[in-house]
């Protein structure tokens, strides 16, 4: 905390460990302690005709410790006024998000890197794969060369999910915007009919449902649709797809997406993976597609479970927090009763 002039009357412990500066050192000298030369005047000039006028200041900028280390950090500054409207005082509250930006950075080099490097080799093989295919005649051959087609078509397809990866803990999920699950759902299923005219596809919805979703869910559903069929070995596959309340759950305050399927199921290394959230040397899974659906339904604060099925195949139910359809506009729940 500093008076209207700057001077710092007080610092918290958490200050004190992230600056190096103990609270005897900071006291009664400016936050210029910390200053590390990397934002200009014009950043300062905008930050103090900003708090003066009585409004917050929000920035990300980078300090530097006593050490001379830097460190990046999420900063609020908020005016305090007296009785007669007069501003005194300011507090700045700040995050240290150093690791958070170090992570985001090798998360855009390793994307950037690896996709583009990937993407370039497999299209080198699959171009060599299928001259290498044209010019052979015997079945034993053109078998190996298929083999290295399709395998290098699921690398590429490996690679595309890794950008929708990362696509997706961009993502910002506004807590005011509700969205018509079952349309929403509708459309997936009716754009995967089209792709898939083979497969026997059956929706089962009702009145409309709405949750706190966008974009990202259609990724979610139309990705276990995918591997419902893909990985399907019957001669047709057949896939029901059911939104409804939840039945588990308060079917006020929950809606659930259920896909269901006829094929061999998902193997049990996969689904122990998923249901105990984390992957190790010894248990992991083989993609990345049930842990796009995941991280989609996680980041709506909802939950995935998978179901035991009667029958042969997959039952899996993706729960949502309900919301009522005129939250759209007014960024109001389900109201309860």
């Amino acid at each position: 905390m500093t008076d209207r002039e700057g001077t710092i009357q007080y610092v918290n412990p958490k200050f004190e460990a992230r600056s190096g500066y103990t609270r005897e050192e900071a006291v009664g000298r400016t936050p210029r302690i910390i200053k590390s030369g990397k934002q200009d005047k014009e950043f300062y000039d905008q930050m103090w005709q900003t708090i003066l006028s009585g409004e917050q200041w929000n920035a990300n900028l980078i300090n530097q410790r006593k050490n001379g280390e830097l460190y990046h950090v999420d900063q609020t500054i908020s005016p305090i006024a007296n009785g007669d409207g007069e501003i005194t005082h300011f507090v700045t509250i700040e995050s240290d998000v150093t690791n958070r930006r170090l992570r985001k950075q090798q998360l855009d080099v390793l994307n950037r890197v690896l996709r583009h490097n990937l993407k370039n080799g497999m299209n080198v093989i699959q171009g060599r794969a299928k001259l290498l295919r044209e010019s052979v005649d015997d079945n034993e051959s053109q078998a190996h060369t298929r083999s290295i087609e399709e395998r290098a078509d699921a690398l590429e397809t490996l690679s595309d999910k890794a950008g929708t990866v990362r696509s997706l803990f961009e993502t910002e999920v506004s807590a005011e915007t509700a969205v018509n699950v079952t349309e929403l759902v509708r459309d997936v299923v009716t754009a995967f009919s089209e792709e898939y005219p083979t497969a026997s596809v059956d929706l089962d919805d009702i009145d409309p449902l709405y949750a706190r979703a966008d974009s990202p869910l259609k990724l979610a559903v139309k990705e276990l649709l995918d591997n419902a069929v893909v990985h399907n070995d019957n001669p047709v596959p057949e896939v029901t797809v059911t939104t409804r309340p939840s039945r588990e759950r308060r079917s006020e305050e929950w809606i659930d997406i259920e896909i269901v399927d006829n094929g061999p199921g998902i193997p049990d290394e996969e689904l122990e993976t998923i249901k105990q959230g984390e992957e190790t040397p010894l248990q992991h899974g083989t993609g990345l597609g049930l842990w796009i659906v995941y991280w989609t339904v996680s980041l709506y604060g909802g939950e995935i479970t998978f179901v035991d099925n009667s029958q042969r195949g997959t039952a899996i139910v993706l729960s949502l927090p309900r919301m009522s359809a005129d939250s759209s506009v007014r960024g109001t729940p389900v109201e309860y009763h």
